[in-house]
């Protein structure tokens, strides 16, 4: 009965608090207040520019080291995917040697 009792005080207890904070006695999180919708504008971006000066993406490092090239095969996988025909088979021939059940049930 104990139980039930605070479990009814919780239930009041977090409603009253969420009709609270939907009331706004707690503090406004939203003006109700028409506000009209302002598009920026990008003046910048509409008027002809020069072409910027070009950027180097490398480091600006000195230290550069290289072996030389490696073809793509040395970083292939070399993993033997089994077809689809012969693994459907192989579990074919693995559920026709499962035990199969001993009592059917019809129309329960």
């Amino acid at each position: 009965m104990n139980t039930i009792k605070i479990f009814v005080f919780a239930v009041c207890f977090l409603g009253a608090t969420g009709a609270l904070a939907q009331s706004g006695l707690v503090g406004t999180v939203l003006s109700n207040e028409v506000q009209p919708f302002h598009m920026n504008e990008h003046t910048n971006r509409a008027t002809q520019q020069p072409i910027a000066s070009p950027q180097s993406l490398l480091s600006q490092n000195s230290l550069t080291v290289a072996d030389g090239e490696r073809p793509v095969t040395d970083f292939a996988m070399n993993e033997i995917t089994e077809p689809l025909g012969d693994a459907a088979r192989r579990l074919k021939a693995e559920h026709e040697g499962v035990k199969k059940a001993t009592t059917v049930w019809a129309k329960q």
